[in-house]
């Protein structure tokens, strides 16, 4: 009788150490660092708390400032990297910058790389939610062109055929037009995308940032990220997949990195090669 009693303790206490295993929660470590910037031009000191929060294998590191919320540096990738014939029924859409895009995906099929398959570009300079609306014979239009053949942005994706629809637009926008009236804008434009291609999934990109040195007026980070805080709601409201691109294109500051910059000395919002490798690996493994 003794023997069963100590048997029966011994697997009792085991059943009491696994239950209380299964109530150990996952350890969250957070760090947070202040740092202190002063930029003399303007003289003005914003200050950055970067805060890095680690919960189990993830980790994510952002950065709040003073002079304009919240930008995410790093953050972990939702799953590894899609094939680039995943991107064959894609068309991308863009002003300038995704021209930059399309030019280094047109160098990269020269080397017998296709790093986003066979997706279609729709991009033309100085195009935006805005004018994109624009009617066909409007003397001022820069709509883009297709095989040859000048599109308005939902006649040209029906062209396509495609199934996928990356848009960046916003940066010739909220500068003449202002914030609220660019969302305005975005959702006419998607919708009416979508009236002429119905089966089409929608993916909005980010705003990229600009250097900070070519800040001015206007043309701030700050309304860079309030316009695309915006943006992500309008995706959230309306069952669009919003691309946060601008996370692997900031600094620190909250600003372009200098290497991914390829006008430095003029305009300092479009890209580098690098930086259009890193805008893809994005792509691949956030979509």
């Amino acid at each position: 009788m003794k023997k069963l009693a100590l048997i029966m303790a011994v697997i009792l206490l085991l059943c009491m150490v696994a239950a209380c295993s299964e109530d150990i929660p996952t350890e969250t470590t957070t760090t947070s660092t202040t740092i202190q910037n002063t930029t003399t031009q303007e003289n003005s000191t914003t200050t950055t708390q970067v805060t890095t929060t680690v919960t189990g294998e993830n980790t994510t590191t952002s950065t709040t400032n003073s002079q304009g919320g919240l930008s995410t540096m790093t953050s972990p990738d939702l799953h590894e990297p899609l094939e680039p014939s995943f991107f064959d029924d894609a068309v991308i859409i863009g002003d300038s910058v995704t021209l930059k895009l399309s030019l280094y995906v047109s160098k990269c099929k020269n080397n017998g790389q296709y790093p986003l398959g066979q997706a279609a570009f729709l991009c033309s300079g100085s195009l935006g939610y805005t004018n994109a609306l624009w009617k066909l014979d409007d003397p001022q239009n820069v709509h883009p062109r297709y095989n040859g053949t000048k599109y308005r942005v939902p006649q040209g994706v029906a062209a396509t055929g495609a199934d996928k629809v990356f848009i960046m637009f916003g940066m010739n926008d909220f500068m003449l037009y202002g914030i609220d009236q660019t969302i305005v804008n975005a959702k006419t434009l998607i919708n009416e995308i979508l009236a002429n291609s119905p089966d089409a999934k929608i993916y909005v990109q980010s705003v990229t940032p600009i250097l900070a040195s070519c800040e001015g007026g206007a043309k701030t980070n700050a309304n860079v990220r309030a316009l695309n805080t915006k943006l992500r709601g309008m995706c959230e409201q309306n069952g669009w997949t919003y691309l946060d691109v601008a996370s692997v294109m900031v600094n620190a500051n909250g600003s372009l990195k200098t290497e991914y910059c390829g006008d430095p000395d003029s305009m300092g919002i479009h890209f580098t090669d690098a930086a259009c490798k890193a805008w893809i690996e994005y792509l691949k493994k956030n979509v």
